[in-house]
């Protein structure tokens, strides 16, 4: 499902970027509008983070708005995430994403909508692939 290549974005599968032997990047579209956000992803997290429109200290232009979205359901429940040379700080969120634009969809899928960044972080969030039994799993929900 996810491989790189030339025939790739004809073939169903979703593309990614692997940069030296363990950084992955990849598309996640986001929101009622499903914005593109290039975001890294993670296979050893199982919280999936966006940065917001609004969020500080971004280091490229982020594309999902929360307050945009209609179909976000914004939870308030503060959550501070910590990957050890970044972390974030941002509320819980229930929107729909999508690997690819209309397919590979999850519905009401729970993240962290990131109001601050902290460090240095160049995508727009990281996607948590743990493969986890923890509801917030993206690998589980899609398996689901």
């Amino acid at each position: 499902m996810l491989i790189g290549g030339a025939w790739a974005a004809s073939s169903g599968v979703i593309e990614i970027d692997v940069r030296g032997t363990t950084d992955y990047y990849g598309p996640l579209m986001v929101g009622s509008d499903l914005s593109m956000n290039h975001m890294i992803y993670d296979t050893m997290s199982d919280w999936t983070v966006i940065l917001d429109a609004a969020a500080d200290n971004q280091e490229i232009l982020n594309n999902y708005d929360v307050t945009k979205s209609t179909s976000a359901n914004v939870d308030e429940v503060e959550q501070t995430i910590d990957y050890g040379t970044f972390s974030f700080e941002g509320v819980q969120v229930k929107d729909q994403f999508c690997l690819k634009k209309d397919n590979y969809c999850l519905k009401d899928f729970k993240f962290i909508a990131a109001k601050t960044m902290i460090g240095s972080f160049s995508a727009n969030g990281v996607l948590g692939l743990a493969p986890t039994a923890d509801a917030r799993s993206f690998m589980k929900a899609l398996k689901d």
